[in-house]
């Protein structure tokens, strides 16, 4: 179980608020962190990983304490087990990727782990590449795969897939998955995407100026979030064997599935409006 407990004066778009947060993560968990920008997503990552500081509360993992302002301690972040992925990806642009991924272990003794870890992220051709020579994408995995080989209790994601095409970004989430099965840590991943948090996540946290103002699984807080009624998105992409018809909005993107009637003349580029019932096409 990690603890975390924390409150701190932030500035917001709005002016100065506070961070007061309360949160229990299950270890082996995956949760999603939502909420609207400027609300203190990045900064309750930043405080978990010791890159700053709260003005009072405790940070716990199991029995370990890498926070309490009432006994003043203080753990520094590289002796807290946290991995960091960032949107930015964050290599060592001097480095191959087979070193960025020496680099995170710190010994060469770990070759088959590594090896494991290019075969699982479809990184094995791309050992000797600088990062400036991969795609987004690439670059995302080997980032991925740094963090992960260094065995963190816990990983946090601050919107790492934001920056990348949605067909990516699904094979990302993908990847994501796989990591997280087969290596059991906890993770904490802030994102805008509804449809990511679905699919990745155990349960929600939704933030709203400071506070958590909704936790559940993705499926019950994400259906109390969206109005049917009032869901108005451009079409993505249409898949008429499975029926599923994938649409964005200004609170991500999301897939619905609808009778072959519902899909005739139906073109991606259009607006639609869907309510729990129905659905017309926006000209």
């Amino acid at each position: 179980m990690i603890e975390i407990i924390l409150k701190r004066h932030l500035k917001g778009q709005s002016g100065l608020f506070e961070l007061d947060i309360d949160m229990q993560l299950k270890k082996g968990g995956f949760y999603a962190l939502m909420g609207e920008s400027g609300v203190g997503k990045t900064s309750v990552l930043k405080i978990i990983a010791g890159l700053m500081k709260a003005g009072s509360g405790k940070i716990t993992y199991e029995q370990e304490v890498w926070f309490d302002s009432d006994n003043s301690i203080f753990v520094k972040p590289q002796k807290r087990s946290v991995g960091f992925v960032f949107q930015d990806y964050a290599l060592f642009p001097n480095m191959s990727v087979i070193q960025n991924l020496y680099f995170a272990i710190g010994k060469v003794s770990e070759k088959k782990e590594i090896d494991e870890i290019l075969e699982l992220m479809n990184l094995g051709d791309l050992v000797k590449s600088k990062p400036q020579e991969l795609s987004g994408g690439q670059q995302q995995r080997v980032a991925l795969a740094r963090v992960i080989l260094r065995k963190p209790d816990i990983v946090l994601l601050d919107e790492p897939l934001a920056a990348l095409d949605q067909k990516l970004r699904e094979k990302l989430q993908k990847d994501l998955q796989s990591l997280h099965h087969k290596y059991g840590f906890t993770a904490l991943m802030v994102t805008h995407d509804e449809l990511e948090a679905t699919r990745l996540a155990d349960e929600v946290f939704i933030m709203e100026l400071g506070k958590v103002i909704r936790k559940g699984t993705p499926k019950n807080v994400l259906n109390t979030l969206l109005d049917l009624n009032s869901i108005e998105a451009e079409i993505l992409d249409v898949d008429f064997e499975s029926n599923e018809l994938t649409a964005t909005n200004h609170r991500g993107i999301f897939k619905v599935n609808l009778s072959e009637s519902q899909l005739k003349n139906i073109k991606v580029g259009q607006m639609i409006k869907l309510n729990s019932k129905d659905w017309k096409i926006n000209e």
